[in-house]
């Protein structure tokens, strides 16, 4: 096994055995990005970054093979980050536009994975129109 450098001991080691599973394994972890939620829910208009925490838990969502529960938080991300462009949040604009397209593609994605080719075009032309203006005219 030339990727091991002679050491095929190690893949019997017990020390090998005693590695932990990756965190997304668990079957808890989503529980956990629900608490995070709630906490920010709790703090209200004070919470630093909710659609931000809402595309991070449709990422690991998606990792973990829940395609209906990412496509709900990428679109929930997606109705935060366009209420805050409609209500003229000039500070930070372009970032939050840049929000919204990467959210669109996700939801795109999502929408790939539910067998929903028609929601997918949607999202990822609205990924394109969003992405195509973050930077302003």
């Amino acid at each position: 096994m030339p990727w091991c450098n002679g050491k095929e001991w190690l893949l019997s080691s017990p020390l090998w055995l005693t590695i932990p599973p990756s965190p997304l394994s668990s079957p808890t972890f989503p529980q956990y990005l629900e608490k995070a939620r709630a906490v920010e829910d709790c703090c209200g208009s004070k919470a630093a970054d909710v659609p931000g925490t809402l595309l991070n838990m449709s990422t690991i969502l998606s990792e973990l093979g829940r395609h209906p529960a990412a496509l709900s938080h990428a679109e929930q991300a997606a109705h935060l980050l366009r209420q805050d462009v409609q209500q003229g949040a000039q500070d930070q604009l372009s970032t939050k536009m840049s929000l919204l397209a990467v959210a669109h593609h996700n939801i795109a994605v999502e929408h790939e994975h539910c067998h929903n080719l028609q929601g997918a075009l949607a999202a990822y032309a609205e990924g394109i129109y969003f992405a195509s203006n973050a930077s302003g005219p």
